[in-house]
């Protein structure tokens, strides 16, 4: 179980609707819920990026991702 849980999105608008819905969640009562403000486009510190292996899909259209 997390203690805090921060949602992260490119701009902010999709990461606090993100937190809307964890904290209509049972199961996150305990926890903190936070969203970045103004998204990655406003954070100032370094990012991390996981190296693509050739074999991953590279193009965001080719993702599983829901949205």
């Amino acid at each position: 179980d997390a203690d805090r849980i921060v949602t992260v999105c490119p701009h902010g608008k999709a990461s606090r609707k993100a937190a809307w819905l964890f904290q209509s969640a049972e199961s996150t009562d305990d926890a903190t819920i936070e969203s970045l403000a103004g998204g990655l486009d406003s954070w100032d510190g370094d990012l991390e990026t996981a190296a693509v292996d050739e074999n991953e899909a590279t193009d965001e259209a080719a993702t599983d991702a829901p949205f």
